[in-house]
């Protein structure tokens, strides 16, 4: 709901979500707390208010949440705009928000994929049946991990004219309280099965190691810094032609303490070029174009250049039609390459081509 008056614009409102929990123990997973529902509710309270009419707005807010697993959240934003023709335009934004955790990271623990032991130890002991042995591995959530806190800070300008615009944007995330994975080796349980094969009774310390296990948990110690920019220039080539070039940059720092890993990503910098056409061939049909090209750590995957094709024909005001190639000439490539966890499968990007039919009542 808003209301306004004079030069100031507020809006507000409220929220509630109710979840229900069905969950059943298994062999694989069990809950810590039985949790049976969540419940989450909070307000929004945002101002806007034109300091300079047309020229100058500033807009500030905040987003205050309740929880019930990380309590109340509060989720502050500062913005403004500053337009003093309609050539140029530059903005700025400072914010606050937050991840709640899952229920992976905060209440379940999950029995994933045995770490062998020589790569728990480092070192081999000659023994097939120890070094290829896995031991019991278990993820457990943590009713103690914290609502990751992310500051985030932009700013962007951009010209426009007749023919052509270019904006330019840079910002940077500062997150704390990030979740990370911290190892729990118990290595007091190893010294029995270490002591029977050092004595050469490998039966007995096989038998030892297969009381093991490793826990890694959930904790709310890792810090991230997020860092890029985006520059797009579009053009109007002709009456019926316009295009676009842009190009995206971003960079993703850790700082972990020691005997911990991220949870999902890692350092890494991600590039992405793209240009975009779109030709009106007549009122009736028209062609649309997108050329990327990416290089990328980020999702450890190979580098790769793709086509989207897409020609648009409007059959007459109430049915149009359109014929889709997408990631062409690009081939199958992985979307994401992650095989570090149990509950993530990665997933392949396939070329393809698709034929629509709409109508409009």
């Amino acid at each position: 709901m808003n209301f306004i008056t004079g030069a100031l614009q507020v809006d507000w409102g409220l929220n509630y979500r109710f979840n229900d929990i069905s969950f059943q123990d298994s062999i694989f997973i069990n809950s810590d707390k039985d949790l049976e529902d969540l419940h989450q509710y909070g307000a929004m309270l945002q101002a806007q208010y034109s300091v300079i009419p047309d020229t100058l707005n500033l807009i500030v807010g905040t987003k205050i949440e309740h929880n019930d697993l990380t309590g109340w959240e509060n989720q502050p934003l500062a913005r403004f705009t500053y337009q003093p023709n309609n050539e140029h335009l530059a903005w700025g934004s400072i914010s606050r928000s937050v991840r709640i955790p899952t229920l992976i990271e905060f209440n379940d623990n999950f029995r994933v994929n045995g770490q062998k032991i020589s790569d728990v130890i480092g070192m081999q002991s000659g023994i097939a049946e120890i070094d290829q042995y896995h031991i019991a591995t278990f993820l457990n959530g943590n009713d103690n991990v914290k609502a990751e806190n992310y500051i985030s800070y932009e700013l962007g300008y951009r010209i426009s004219k007749a023919e052509w615009s270019l904006d330019v944007s840079a910002f940077n995330t500062q997150a704390d309280d990030v979740a990370v994975i911290s190892l729990n080796p118990h290595v007091e349980q190893f010294i029995p099965a270490l002591n029977f094969y050092l004595a050469g009774e490998v039966s007995q310390a096989f038998a030892a190691l297969q009381t093991t296990s490793l826990d890694y948990d959930f904790v709310s110690v890792g810090e991230t810094t997020t860092t890029g920019g985006d520059l797009l220039f579009s053009m109007q080539l002709m009456d019926d032609l316009s295009s676009e070039v842009g190009y995206s940059y971003t960079k993703i720092d850790y700082d972990l303490p020691n005997a911990t890993r991220p949870t999902i990503g890692y350092d890494s910098v991600n590039r992405q070029l793209f240009t975009k056409l779109n030709y009106q061939l007549s009122e009736q049909h028209s062609i649309f174009a997108t050329l990327r090209a990416e290089n990328s750590s980020t999702y450890n995957t190979d580098n790769y250049t793709a086509v989207d094709l897409t020609w648009n024909w409007k059959i007459n005001n109430n049915w149009a039609t359109a014929v889709s190639g997408k990631n062409l000439f690009a081939g199958s490539h992985i979307e994401y390459a992650n095989t570090r966890e149990t509950f993530t499968v990665p997933n392949y990007i396939d070329e393809c081509v698709t034929f629509s039919v709409s109508a409009t009542f």
